[in-house]
């Protein structure tokens, strides 16, 4: 009987080893997990269902626009969207799932993914199948948020994208660009101030090392200017804050931009400040736009001030 104790005991040993291994690969979760797989090059649609409202989005030739859907049956008038749809499309790419933390569809309240509460964001590729998922509050970070798929009943978390980003309203996803052009490129910059009398023109134009302000009547080594330096800077990438209201008109102009490059030139009016807000208009762009003040006080500097080194 001595003689079998210790074949009992490395038996007992193995037993519990084995029923150890059971237990834990029962917990363990299984390690695939599903991509989103957002192939941005292949989707055409997508809508975005949040408190905000109902947007959709519409890739039509390579651009993005978006309307706010009011009522099914009414045909929705679209924006251009293309800055914040493929900022966010970008975003969503690099997304990541990372951990099952329910099976339990009567928990899907808890994380704020029920149909009443969650973010739902719908995707169609050029082959016309859609994916539908559904994101919550945030997890046990601000990294992370509970995430499902539709007619799935895992609880995710997702990394890489919040809840947040899906949150804008019209405005936020309409294309606000002014400029963009990259600062290197521009060749020549005229700044009219219409508040002066008479008016006042600055204009800048680029020789191989040097700005020449208005026609070599000053030479400003290319490099060597900061306050030169942060007027390339701020109108070479403008965006507006926002729209102006149906009944807001343009009705006189304060400042006017103009941009030139090799190939391409871009004016922008400005009318008198309200309450420190701006009304903007890009020639031949009938949308209206509004520019806090901030963005344009090189309009309200001397030919002086740009020539200090």
């Amino acid at each position: 009987m001595r003689k079998n104790i210790p074949f009992l005991i490395i038996t007992l040993v193995a037993c519990l080893f084995v029923l150890g291994i059971i237990k834990l690969s029962e917990k363990i979760k299984p390690l695939f997990k599903p991509a989103l797989n957002v192939k941005i090059e292949n989707i055409v649609s997508f809508e975005i269902s949040s408190a905000q409202g109902w947007y959709s989005f519409k890739n039509e030739t390579g651009v993005w626009n978006v309307a706010q859907v009011t009522k099914p049956d009414t045909a929705p008038v679209y924006y251009p969207a293309q800055k914040a749809a493929t900022d966010l499309l970008e975003r969503l790419r690099k997304a990541s799932l990372t951990d099952i933390i329910s099976e339990n569809t009567g928990r899907y309240t808890e994380f704020e993914l029920n149909e009443s509460s969650a973010i739902k964001v719908s995707i169609v590729n050029s082959k016309k199948k859609k994916k539908v998922f559904y994101i919550g509050k945030n997890g046990y970070d601000f990294e992370h948020f509970y995430f499902r798929f539709e007619n799935k009943p895992q609880v995710w978390l997702i990394k890489g994208i919040t809840k947040w980003a899906f949150e804008g309203d019209l405005t936020f996803w309409r294309d606000k660009t002014l400029t963009a052009f990259n600062k290197d490129s521009l060749t020549q910059i005229k700044l009219t101030n219409y508040t002066k009398k008479p008016k006042e023109i600055i204009l800048f134009s680029k020789t191989s090392d040097y700005w020449l302000i208005n026609d070599n009547e000053k030479e400003i080594p290319a490099q060597n200017s900061a306050n030169l330096n942060q007027l390339l800077a701020n109108f070479s990438s403008l965006e507006a804050d926002g729209f102006a209201k149906p009944d807001e008109k343009m009705k006189s102009v304060a400042y006017e931009l103009e941009l030139k490059t090799k190939d391409t030139s871009k004016i922008i009016s400005f009318s008198p400040a309200v309450n420190n807000t701006h009304l903007a208009r890009v020639k031949d762009n009938p949308t209206l736009f509004k520019v806090s003040g901030y963005k344009l006080t090189d309009f309200k500097k001397s030919k002086s001030e740009f020539s200090k080194q």
